[in-house]
């Protein structure tokens, strides 16, 4: 969807702001998997790849380099 901006006061505003002239990056979608399963897709870096579990996606990784996270039980119950 387009948006258009008017400067109707000194002609350089939009200009000066950085609007006119600037491009967009738009960012991706996250992409995880758990166990070696399909291909999940997240517009989110925070996820729940676990019922009960969220986890949050710091950092781009090297395809085909997992990373491993263990989950373990809370003994303390902190």
């Amino acid at each position: 969807m387009p948006i258009t901006l008017t400067d109707v006061g000194s002609g350089d505003f939009l200009t000066r702001v950085g609007l006119i002239g600037a491009s967009q990056t738009v960012g991706e979608n996250a992409e995880y998997s758990v166990n070696g399963g399909p291909t999940q897709y997240a517009d989110s870096n925070t996820v729940s790849p676990v019922s009960g579990v969220t986890v949050t996606l710091k950092q781009v990784t090297t395809p085909g380099t997992p990373e491993t996270v263990t989950i373990g039980q809370d003994l303390d119950g902190s």
